[in-house]
């Protein structure tokens, strides 16, 4: 049931190779407006088939050990979260919502959502990187209980170095 005003009701599903082009938009958007003067403006890329093929090729053969799932609402795609389990634990690998979406519940559902799997998994602690300086992801993350451990690294985006800090949870005490 939604309220008046409300944008209404989100669905979280699993990933399909039909959300390819909605998936790109989404990244494409969330990637402007996030890192607008966070990161030099030529490292994000435009909108183009190239980024829609890059999401198709990669929902049609999925990675191991590794989940995407959507948040949708009234049939559109709008936001997205990807993990993966690796040596190294588990982490979230990527979580994005189209800006108009934003402060609207869509990425309140979605790392809800991620939890209830991890905690239906038996999995109690989880890692994710986030750029140093989006403040904006910074506070949503700690918002649910993510806390940084302090550890940085830089990774390489379209040839520039940008620095990132990782973010530990124990799903027992996430909100």
């Amino acid at each position: 049931m939604t309220a008046p005003g409300d944008p209404g009701e989100v669905t979280i599903r699993p990933a399909v190779v039909a959300d390819a082009p909605q998936l790109a938009a989404v990244h494409f958007h969330a990637w402007q407006e996030a890192y607008r003067g966070l990161v030099p403006p030529e490292i994000i890329s435009p909108l183009d088939d190239q980024r829609i093929g890059r999401w198709q090729r990669a929902l049609e053969t999925p990675r191991p050990r590794t989940t995407l799932v959507v948040a949708e609402r009234q049939g559109q795609v709008i936001g997205f979260a990807g993990t993966q389990r690796s040596p190294n634990g588990l982490e979230l690998q990527t979580m994005y919502v189209h800006p108009d979406h934003w402060s609207t519940g869509a990425g309140r559902a979605l790392m809800l959502h991620v939890f209830a799997d991890w905690a239906r998994a038996g999995i109690d602690r989880a890692h994710l990187w986030v750029l140093v300086t989006n403040d904006r992801a910074r506070r949503f993350y700690e918002g649910f209980g993510w806390r940084s451990s302090g550890e940085e690294n830089v990774v390489a985006v379209g040839g520039t170095e940008l620095p990132v800090i990782r973010y530990d949870i124990d799903i027992a005490t996430a909100r």
